[in-house]
């Protein structure tokens, strides 16, 4: 697949023109040389376009084909790079919306972390993410969740794609769990440690705008963001053919020497995740 990132929606308003070099006085009544972002006109738009469709048969929870099944099993397990930052698909799923049950609409949970494992029931290990390191112990499976501990902090019970905040506020996720029930089966549960959790969701892929979703990281949904992906949907095989991110400002923002974006972004209370979950700046 190709992936761009587009500055192609000038958005001009009648006073003043967005994504400009000006000089003008910020909201901290400083005068000087700013790049000046309108309220509510585009940061920046990106896309990623398969070179050919990604496809998937659509199937129940157990991986058997349905017309009416909510899963995309083909993308589950499938690793995608967002402006450099490695992704793996740990939930696919059709979304509840259109004529017929789920037809045409997609929700797509990332998950990315230095460290991914898989653990037994009862097993433990230490990892080293970035600097920081995590013992982790699975102390919990069922057919649907799992738990652990980690440095001595409990999680919660945790589905596939759900995460827990730890209190370094790193995460930890599931990306699959083995529960076999029977005597002697094997109880394990796949993970990252120190993930970060992206959640890609449009509810209607027939038409532009029609049921696209906030872009989603870890728990919060990103203010200025519209996600839309663009494909066709027969109740048999899904085909994606692009996937987009669409990001505006939510605030007149002025960028002056020295200054990034985020920083300008956060210093006006909004969400800097809005760039991409923090994946470039400017």
């Amino acid at each position: 697949y190709w992936t761009f990132l587009f500055f192609d929606d000038d958005g001009q308003a009648p006073d003043n023109k967005n994504r400009i070099v000006k000089y003008a006085e910020n909201d901290d009544d400083v005068t000087g040389v700013h790049t000046f972002f309108a309220n509510g006109k585009q940061i920046a738009r990106y896309k990623l376009e398969f070179t050919s469709n990604a496809q998937s048969d659509v199937t129940d929870s157990s991986g058997t084909s349905t017309t009416t099944g909510a899963y995309l099993d083909d993308f589950e397990n499938t690793d995608l790079s967002i402006m450099g930052k490695d992704y793996s698909v740990v939930l696919a799923q059709r979304t509840d919306s259109g004529a017929d049950k789920h037809q045409n609409g997609i929700k797509l949970t990332l998950m990315s972390g230095s460290s991914r494992d898989t653990l037994l029931e009862g097993e433990s290990r230490t990892y080293t993410v970035g600097s920081k390191t995590y013992d982790v112990e699975l102390t919990f499976t069922d057919s649907d969740e799992a738990k652990f501990v980690v440095n001595g902090e409990a999680t919660n019970k945790l589905k596939v794609g759900e995460t827990y905040t730890l209190g370094d506020k790193s995460e930890i996720g599931v990306s699959e769990i083995l529960y076999q029930s029977y005597a002697g089966g094997v109880h394990s549960a796949t993970f990252f440690v120190g993930a970060q959790k992206m959640v890609l969701q449009d509810d209607d892929i027939s038409a532009i705008n029609t049921g696209d979703k906030k872009l989603k990281i870890g728990s919060e949904d990103i203010d200025g963001t519209s996600v839309y992906f663009t494909g066709t949907d027969n109740n048999a095989t899904f085909s994606v053919s692009t996937i987009e991110v669409n990001m505006s400002s939510d605030d007149d923002f002025f960028v002056g020497e020295g200054q990034k974006l985020s920083d300008v972004i956060a210093a006006s209370s909004e969400e800097k995740e809005v760039l991409l979950g923090n994946a470039f700046d400017i």
